[in-house]
């Protein structure tokens, strides 16, 4: 099972997560989402 990064691209936050993920082998999807979208709130 791979991990799900939700979250905007380009947020510091969201590539910070990607590159540890990357970094230490974890697989990983990203769902990319706008902040205070529906996607985000469920």
């Amino acid at each position: 099972m791979a991990l799900e990064i939700i979250g905007f691209p380009r947020s510091n936050f969201v590539r910070t997560v990607r590159m540890v993920a990357e970094e230490k082998g974890v697989p990983y999807e990203h769902i990319a989402a706008m902040p205070h979208s529906d996607e985000v709130k469920a």
